[in-house]
């Protein structure tokens, strides 16, 4: 049996690579309508069936003629319009013109356009009174996408702008990879579900909830959601039937307390990855796997939660689900107050990032605490953008020292 306690606390960093190099994305693909589509990954590239735009299109409203067949201190006749879904199917003369509105098709027989702004019109008549170059203001065939081009590769995760592109191109099919499929449980006897009656020494199950709101932003199903006493049978159950499920959570119950059942049970009925991190708050976290499921064991208290979840199951689903790894965006901010910090561990406050202007005029990116850090306190994330993060090698910093913060958004994706 291999013991928990014995393991070295690693880095955070190296506890993403290891997650990443453990995790193998799921192989089973759905085929969904792209309006079903959005926040699922792609499994295979997707290549343009057609070529946009198909025919040259005005890019402004204004006047369409051949610029080697006008004299252009000349009035233009224009001899007709042609607007967006319908071309003008004539074609032009020497020193004429056709009124072009955005999106129209230009006639072969034209290779120019003026802005409506650089003209003078009068009845049928038009005097050009600035000229553009040829090939002006007219967008080219193929100028978006060349049929066969890839428009995006696998491991995409699909969002509005990439389902308005795939729109554009006629897509009525994409190919995804299926749900994550999910176990959430939370532990503690002190806990009770929301709506029941607090005994002494009970609080609400904050956990559970807080981690099915950040699931569900993921393409995640959730196959099972149940809160555990603190009981050893009972946790050895629970993790027995984690079953076909590709991860299961846990909130509480992997530091070595004598209540604490998650680390060992994990260590005796399966495989045990790594425990500790030189993380604060979040110490204690399993990785590792039980049968065919993989399980992140995370510490109990509800900022302790909150920070491992963004940081490890975040990363965790999004590899699952065969997204590329992305490494952590950080954003460079000056403090406006002083944080005391012992060296050791990682450390991740959270904080208010935003934007002002200095004395000189000039913009800068400042980044607030939002007051007591301890990990029990959950209402520091309300007002909170980001995490502020702290070196493990620092000491105290002082207001004004530049830091790295994490915004939440993009942590959350």
């Amino acid at each position: 049996m291999t013991d928990p306690t014995a393991q070295a606390r690693l880095d955070l960093e190296d506890a993403i690579r290891r997650i990443e190099t453990a995790l193998v994305p799921v192989s089973e693909t759905v085929v969904l309508r792209p309006e079903d589509a959005l926040g699922r990954v792609l499994a295979e590239p997707i290549a343009a069936p057609l070529t946009l735009p198909p025919f040259p299109a005005s890019a402004m409203d204004g006047y369409a003629y051949a610029h080697d067949r006008i004299d252009p201190s000349q009035p233009l006749r224009v001899v007709g319009t042609a607007a967006a879904g319908h071309p003008y199917t004539g074609a032009l003369e020497p020193q004429t013109c056709l009124r072009m509105l955005t999106g129209a098709s230009v006639p072969d027989s034209a290779d120019t356009v003026v802005i409506q702004e650089n003209v003078v019109r009068q009845n049928d008549q038009v005097q050009i009174r600035s000229l553009p170059e040829r090939g002006a203001n007219i967008r080219a065939v193929g100028q978006e996408v060349v049929a066969g081009q890839q428009l995006l590769p696998a491991g995409t995760r699909l969002n509005a702008f990439h389902l308005g592109l795939l729109a554009s191109v006629g897509l009525t099919e994409l190919t995804v990879r299926r749900c994550i499929r999910v176990q959430l449980v939370s532990t503690g006897d002190e806990l009770v579900p929301a709506g029941s009656k607090l005994e002494p020494g009970q609080i609400f199950d904050s956990n559970r909830a807080l981690l099915t709101a950040l699931l569900s932003r993921e393409d995640v199903t959730i196959e099972r959601s149940v809160h555990l006493r603190d009981d050893a049978d009972a946790t050895a159950q629970a993790l027995n039937a984690a079953g076909h499920s590709d991860l299961l959570i846990t909130s509480g119950g992997v530091s070595v307390g004598d209540s604490d059942y998650i680390g060992r049970a994990l260590a005796e009925r399966g495989s045990l990855n790594f425990w500790r991190l030189n993380l604060k708050p979040g110490k204690p976290v399993a990785f590792g796997r039980i049968g065919d499921c993989w399980m992140l064991g995370l510490p109990g208290n509800p900022v302790s939660t909150a920070i491992t979840a963004l940081l490890l199951v975040l990363p965790a689903l999004r590899r699952l689900s065969g997204e590329p790894a992305q490494p952590l965006l950080r954003v460079a901010a000056t403090l406006t107050h002083p944080i005391r910090h012992n060296p050791g561990r990682t450390e991740f406050q959270r904080g208010v990032l935003e934007q002002r202007s200095s004395d000189s005029g000039a913009r800068e990116l400042i980044v607030t605490p939002t007051g007591d850090q301890s990990s029990n306190r959950l209402s520091t994330f309300s007002a909170a953008n980001c995490l502020i993060e702290i070196d493990k090698s620092a000491g105290d910093l002082d207001a004004g020292t530049r830091v790295h913060t994490l915004p939440l958004g993009g942590l959350l994706g």
